[in-house]
């Protein structure tokens, strides 16, 4: 099961970037991930958004959103965990 943030933040990026602006759903972050339940996709989703590299709208569809930080870690970057 893929669980590294980078290659997690990189499928996010360059899906978003092959289907014009649309996040994947996490059905599709199950796949990418070889997740065994969506629950597990979830936990990765809320672990990436409390380090502060996605942010995500509740109760919406396909709002997953790489922050600065999230970008940052990308191109290579140090990032340091946020407090949230």
């Amino acid at each position: 099961m893929i669980t590294d943030h980078r290659e997690i933040l990189s499928f996010i990026k360059g899906y978003t970037s092959q289907t014009g602006g649309r996040s994947p759903t996490y059905d599709e972050l199950k796949w990418f991930t070889d997740a065994p339940t969506k629950n597990m996709v979830s936990r990765i989703m809320v672990d990436l958004e409390r380090k502060g590299l996605i942010s995500r709208i509740a109760g919406r569809a396909r709002s997953v959103y790489i922050t600065e930080a999230g970008f940052a870690l990308l191109r290579g970057c140090k990032v340091e965990a946020s407090n949230g």
